[in-house]
């Protein structure tokens, strides 16, 4: 392990102050599919994961979309850019960030499937194409929550200025602005109705849910009372392992087991079952010898002539051991049944 290498990653990637919060640092044991970690924090594990490996080639697929924007201007400036870990590698950075793309060396712009329009950020401003309509429509649907700051809205605009010129760009966000609100008003006039109907429904949820939720508060308190001074001995200490050493058990199953089993069904149902079990095998092991005692039998066919009272008898005989048998599986299926149930 190259430690001056992980060290710089881990504070390439923002990773320093997740560590510290960890019980055991970068020693913490991490559940199944990174259940102990955030979105935002799996997603920069396993970029650092990557840029530790030291690869030739990266396929980066939105890898800032669940990051802060802090983060991910640190992220971007100390791995992804141009002067990041990853400057002399190459990279393929799949965003929906505006804020990245002027210090990108190409920009390959998608619509509908297809490759629209390919060049540097200046070179697709020029053009006045669908990524100038891309920046337009951001400008005005934008808002304080998609982690853009105003010193970059302010920036993409004064940019769209001197590349379209001051009029077109206030006309393209007039008419941006426009289609927003008749949007906006098409779903408001759809949703007004739906909109009364909810709050009916949520003012019978509350009164309905106030009885319920007094009564599991009552409870509630009752159960903390009781157990108010076990509290300590309850609670378990948090540590590096959440995983323990699986423990199986060898040898044959002890009667201790069994015992469980037949008391939990019941002594009469216990009984039935074991006694029908034991009468279908009386039943099965009869029909065998008498299947045997049937083809060793010379008399019943003598010269060609079958001896019909002879045959009559071990036909029958044999037919109803079968349905001994038959009739003392379904009683032995049906009490174990029954039994499982209870």
């Amino acid at each position: 392990m190259d430690h001056a290498s992980y060290q710089r990653v881990i504070e390439a990637c923002a990773l320093r102050p997740d560590l510290e919060m960890l019980p055991a640092g970068d020693q913490t044991e991490i559940g199944e599919k990174g259940i102990n970690l955030s979105g935002g924090q799996k997603q920069r594990v396993s970029l650092a994961r990557a840029v530790y490996n030291s690869a030739d080639v990266y396929f980066l697929d939105d890898p800032l979309s669940a990051v802060d924007s802090h983060v991910g201007k640190h992220i971007f400036q100390n791995v992804i850019g141009p002067s990041g870990m990853l400057h002399k590698k190459t990279r393929v950075l799949v965003t929906h960030g505006i804020t990245y793309l002027p210090d990108v060396d190409i920009i390959v712009v998608l619509k509908d499937g297809e490759v629209t329009e390919l060049g540097t950020y200046r070179q697709l401003l020029e053009k006045k194409g669908a990524f100038a309509e891309f920046l337009v429509q951001h400008l005005t649907e934008v808002d304080g929550d998609d982690g853009t700051s105003e010193a970059d809205l302010d920036e993409i605009k004064q940019q769209l200025e001197n590349t379209i010129g001051t009029e077109e760009l206030q006309q393209k966000l007039n008419r941006a602005r426009s289609r927003v609100s008749e949007s906006q008003s098409d779903i408001g006039s759809l949703s007004g109705e739906k909109r009364s109907l909810s709050e009916s429904l949520h003012r019978q949820h509350s009164v309905e849910s106030s009885t319920e939720k007094s009564g599991s508060l009552r409870r509630l308190n009752s159960l903390d009372k009781g157990t108010g001074s076990n509290s300590n001995c309850v609670a378990k200490p948090v540590g590096d392992k959440l995983i323990e050493v699986e423990k199986a058990e060898t040898g044959s199953v002890k009667w201790r087991v069994y015992s469980h089993y037949l008391r939990s069904i019941g002594l009469f149902l216990s009984g039935a079952t074991i006694f029908f079990n034991m009468v279908f095998q009386a039943f099965s092991i009869g029909s065998n010898v008498w299947l045997s005692e049937w083809s060793n039998d010379k008399n019943v066919s003598v010269n060609g002539t079958v001896d019909e009272s002879k045959r009559d008898l071990y036909l029958g005989v044999y037919g109803a051991l079968g349905a001994g048998q038959a009739m003392s599986v379904c009683i032995h299926t049906l009490s174990s049944s029954i039994g499982g149930l209870t």
